[in-house]
């Protein structure tokens, strides 16, 4: 059985957030990481 991830309008709001400060205070690389990892927890879990 395949689980989906939903990312609801107020924590994609929260996380948006987090990557401007990111922005402002980590290197490109590891904000590129965050992004990776997000994207990739939200694919389907079998």
């Amino acid at each position: 059985m395949a689980l989906k991830i939903v990312w609801t309008p107020q924590a994609e709001i929260g996380l948006t957030k987090v990557l401007d400060y990111l922005e402002k205070e980590w290197t490109k690389k590891e904000i590129i990481e965050i992004i990776n990892f997000r994207e990739t927890k939200q694919k389907p879990i079998n």
